[in-house]
This record gives C-alpha cells, structure tokens and sequence, in this order.
C-alpha cells in the first residue's frame, strides 16, 4: 500500500496513512499497527493536532475525524470542510488549523469551535507556508504563488505577479 501522509504526535508517537488505513506506532512491540475503527478505512490525507487530541481529513470526504490519542477512540465531529481533499495543514501560533485543498482555504479553530472557508478557488491550493508569528501566509494555487499578509483574521493579498513571472 502507498503511503498517504505522516505524523509524529506530541507524545512523540508516529502515525502513518495509507490507502488501507491509519496506522500507529507502538513502542511495546516495535511495529506499526493499524487503528482499530470502521469510521476511517484508508485515504487519510491530512493529520493535525489540537490538545491531545489528533485530527484527519480523509480523500473525498468533507467530514474531520477526531482521535483520542490516549485511548485509541474515533469519533466523526460536526465540522463539514468545503475541501474533500486537503492537501495540507499548517498549525498557526493562536492554535488555529490552515487547511489547504482542492478547494481553496480554510481556518479551523477549537477555541471559536468553528471551521470557516478563508479562500475560494477554482483550482487546488497544493501547498502552504505560514510565517511563525502568523502575519505572512504563502500558498501554491495552480503552480502560482500566492501571498497574503493577515491582520485580524482577514487576508489581505500581495501582489504577486513579478514574483510569478521571473520564476516561469
């Protein structure tokens, strides 16, 4: 099976996804094993995390799931994505989520306990970076880059375009 996507939890544990499923590693045996759980089956394309608690987002599906890394549970949450495949997900530095996708932008906060779309696109955003003090958001939009300063939630573009046209 392929591997979809990775991530190291703040226990330190690492989790793997592939196209059969979501998969841990355990420590006492040396191996990774698969999550036991009939809500995520395989596409997992994202994995993020908010508290102890870790998050994924699934290939065609507009749904997060939440896991509880302590006991292994899974749960489908309230939040619906406008994306049904995230190609990324950055952790800002107030604990808001940027998730990247196949349809634009989104910003998911537990704290406001609320997922908004932040950009809409025709074409996918394959890519992100976030400055670490939250103010500077670069994104990839069909091959083309993308930046945007954000003051008080709201993105505000920058001109791109002599950027755009030296590296084509």
């Amino acid at each position: 099976a392929q591997v979809l996507s990775i991530h190291q939890d703040q226990a330190y544990r690492l989790w793997l996804s592939s196209e059969s499923g979501l998969y841990y590693f355990d420590l006492a045996t040396g191996r990774f094993v698969m999550l036991e759980t009939d809500l995520i089956q395989g596409g997992v394309t994202t994995m993020f995390e908010v508290g102890r608690d870790l998050y994924v987002a699934m290939y065609g599906d507009q749904a997060l799931y939440r896991i509880d890394t302590d006991e292994l549970a899974v749960e489908l949450t309230e939040y619906v994505m406008m994306n049904d495949n995230v190609t990324k997900s950055v952790v800002g530095p107030q604990g808001e989520v940027w998730l990247a996708g196949n349809k634009g932008l989104e910003r998911f906060s537990l704290t406001d306990n609320r997922l908004e779309e932040v950009l809409q696109t025709n074409e996918r955003i394959s890519d992100l970076w976030l400055s670490e003090d939250g103010t500077d958001l670069w994104l990839i939009d069909n091959g083309k880059l993308l930046n945007f300063e954000i003051s008080d939630g709201q993105l505000l573009a920058r001109d791109t375009a002599v950027l755009n046209a030296r590296i084509s």
